[in-house]
Formats: structure tokens, C-alpha cells, sequence
């Protein structure tokens, strides 16, 4: 389902934020990525959604690769939620804003609605629809940002930090609505429960190289490969 070969991306200024990064996740697949500040977690996200590309290296996700010609393609097949949901909330309501990207893509209006109060039920978030986003707390933001990417129907979730600054209550919501979820997932984390939960897989990178991938159980108890990756 995403496959990445030798994959290197470099900032202006010679700054390199991956190297060399090779894995393949399989559809229907949760994958935790993993790594101290720095590693190139939140640039691989942003890579496989088409937000920015390769300087070197091979992307592609679901056998389309991730380049300029086929974006459009590549934005039907991938949802991103950012780890702020208020870089991702801009319209007046929830309602406006989880409509936006059906309608913004040619869903008629009608099916755009359907969608979205589909979409927002799915979510436990219908009795949020009329509100303005920013009367919403940290964790109805997060569901809302979450809604906004699910109503496009895309087979990738990529979730960078979903659980940050979320207290006990809005975390364990959260959890237990990607846990629901059949999409194919990476999922950027600190949160090692989350991985635990979660994920079935772990990525590890370290200096925008891989450092490690296996089993969330396997390299999760192994504390000195935790300590070396910065974890």
C-alpha cells in the first residue's frame, strides 16, 4: 500500500531531514513512527501526503507515486491530520468545515451533506456541527480535524502527535475511534502506549535514517534500542 525506496528528502540550505529511508506498509496496516524530536517523522508524513517531495528516492502509495503529475490522485488516496488542529480548522462551523473537502473536490452538495453528517455521527460529533471551531476544546478540534479528513474517503490515515496535549478523557475517545477504523495507517508518536494500542508495527527513525522496524512488542521492550533512538 505505501512503499518508500532510498528516499531522501533535503531542506534548502543543505539541510538533509531524511536519508536512505526504505519500508513498505501493507493496506489495512498501523504503523507507529517513531523517534526523538528531530528524526524526520513529521517530514516523512508530510512526503507521503505530497506536501513536499523527494530530493532522491522512490514514494508511492497505493502503486500511484508521489510526485506533482499525480497529486490529485495521491489527495483522494490520503487523509493528513496535523498535529494542530488549527492549522487544519478554517471555517466558520464544524459542519462548513468538514464539507469543504468533498465540496472542494466536485461532490455535489447534497452528497457532500450526506457525507459529512455520516461521517460526523461515525465520530460522536453531530451535536457539534453548528458550533464555530474555535469554541470547540482540544479534543472535539482533534475529532473535528479527524472528521474533515475521513469524509474524503481516502484508504491512508496519516496522524502526526494525534494524542499531544489531549487529556485522559479526550485521549482515550480518540484511541478508541482510530481503533475502529480499517484505513491503513501511520501514525507519528511520542506516546508509546499509543503505539502500544495501536500499532502492530513500528518504525523507528533516528537522524532521518531508520534505525530499527519490527514488532511494537519486540523493540518496544528493548530498552537499550529505546535509549539510542532517543525514546
Amino acid at each position: 500500500m505505501i512503499r518508500a525506496e532510498k528516499l531522501a528528502v533535503e531542506y534548502p540550505g543543505a539541510v538533509t531531514a531524511l536519508r536512505e529511508v526504505s519500508f513498505t506498509v501493507r493496506r489495512g496496516e498501523r504503523v507507529a513512527l517513531l523517534g526523538e524530536n528531530g528524526a524526520g517523522k513529521s517530514t516523512l508524513l508530510l512526503s507521503l501526503a505530497g506536501v513536499i517531495f523527494p530530493s532522491s528516492g522512490n514514494l508511492s502509495v497505493g502503486g500511484v507515486p508521489v510526485t506533482r503529475a499525480r497529486l490529485d490522485e495521491i489527495r483522494r488516496l490520503v487523509g493528513f491530520v496535523f498535529q494542530n488542529p488549527d492549522d487544519q480548522l478554517f471555517m466558520p462551523t464544524v459542519a462548513d468545515d468538514i464539507c469543504f473537502g468533498p465540496r472542494n473536490f466536485g461532490v455535489d452538495p447534497e452528497t457532500a451533506m450526506k457525507r459529512m453528517k455520516d461521517t460526523a455521527a461515525a465520530l460522536r460529533i453531530s451535536h457539534l456541527l453548528k458550533r464555530p471551531v474555535y469554541h470547540l476544546s482540544g479534543g472535539e478540534k482533534r475529532l473535528a480535524a479527524l472528521a474533515g479528513v475521513l469524509v474524503m474517503e481516502g484508504e491512508v490515515l496519516l496522524l502526526d502527535e494525534p494524542c499531544a496535549f489531549l487529556d485522559t478523557r479526550s485521549r482515550r475517545a480518540l484511541v478508541s475511534v482510530l481503533r475502529a477504523l480499517d484505513h491503513t495507517m501511520m501514525i507519528a508518536t511520542h506516546d508509546l502506549d499509543l503505539a502500544r494500542s495501536l500499532c502492530s508495527r513500528v518504525i523507528i527513525l533516528r537522524n532521518g535514517s531508520v534505525c530499527a522496524e519490527g514488532k511494537t512488542a519486540e523493540l518496544l521492550d528493548d530498552p537499550e534500542l529505546l535509549e539510542r533512538c532517543g525514546l
